[in-house]
């Protein structure tokens, strides 16, 4: 669950920081984070703990969609959250 947090938030900061975002996100980061949660929820099958199982693929099926909402939206998204973030500085240096 909180790998799944964490790499959600993980693709916005890299929205901000990298123009190429998405390519390293789809190449890296989900299928790390994909095996991972696979990996629990198929020891936790065995281990026959059914409702933690279900949980976690419902979890990892709304990482998924999340994800791929967000890569979608990225062109406007990722303005957005650089005004956001650094907007103050920008307005600082056009002033000065």
């Amino acid at each position: 669950m909180y790998a799944i947090a964490a790499a959600s938030v993980l693709l916005l900061l890299l929205f901000v920081w990298n123009a190429d975002a998405d390519l390293l996100y789809i190449l890296i980061v989900a299928p790390i984070a994909c095996l991972v949660s696979l990996g629990l929820i198929i020891a936790n099958a065995v281990r026959r703990k059914y409702r933690r199982s279900l949980r976690m693929l419902l979890m990892l099926t709304l990482f998924l969609l999340v994800s791929g909402i967000l890569l979608v939206s990225e062109a406007s998204l990722r303005p957005r959250l650089r005004w956001f973030l650094f907007g103050r500085n920008y307005k600082a240096q056009v002033i000065a």
